[in-house]
């Protein structure tokens, strides 16, 4: 995947350097009131103390709990979809934006806009890619991404039974393949 995203970086810069530069170093959000701290750094702390924590004396079990909450953070980072999705637009001939997702925000009976859900993003930016002729990226990101394990996690709807991953719909729908993942 790294590969895969640094020939991206490079196309983008190739097309666009000026473009590129604003994409890579959020200019288009403008300045923080915090400096340099921010969202996506944040991401990459939290994935190295987990990681750190994963490789630490615990139980097996633990680690996989752990594993499945840096998953969770990792697919849920908007940050890293908003570089991902400005360096696709710029491939495109576009510009870097600030919200590159405002068109998948809905409204939802009278609420302020509910922002999409890492699913709907993923489609999107899968979508760009192929536009763009980053077919290994697009198939990456749709692989990377388990809506289902993603949901059980986040609400914490599920649980361990004989060393694999259940949720609480699978039992409800009297357990399919699909939503039972073996840890053997």
């Amino acid at each position: 995947m790294q590969q895969i995203v640094l020939g991206v970086f490079e196309r983008a810069k190739q097309v666009d350097e000026f473009e590129f530069a604003v994409a890579i170093l959020d200019l288009t959000r403008g300045l923080r009131p915090h400096g340099p701290d921010d969202p996506l750094s944040e991401t990459e702390l939290f994935v190295q103390d987990m990681i750190g924590l994963i490789n630490a004396p615990l139980e097996e079990m633990t680690r996989i709990r752990l594993g499945l909450m840096a998953y969770v953070h990792m697919v849920e980072s908007k940050p890293i979809y908003e570089e991902l999705a400005n360096l696709l637009w710029i491939i495109a001939g576009g510009r870097a934006v600030p919200e590159p997702f405002a068109h998948l925000y809905r409204s939802k009976s009278g609420k302020p806009s509910v922002p999409p859900s890492a699913k709907r993003v993923v489609g999107f930016l899968s979508c760009l890619a192929r536009a763009v002729g980053e077919d290994l990226l697009a198939d990456e990101l749709t692989g990377m991404l388990d809506d289902e394990i993603r949901n059980a996690v986040v609400h914490s709807d599920y649980f361990f039974h004989d060393r694999c991953f259940m949720t609480d719909q699978a039992l409800r729908e009297f357990v399919t393949p699909k939503q039972r993942y073996s840890l053997r």
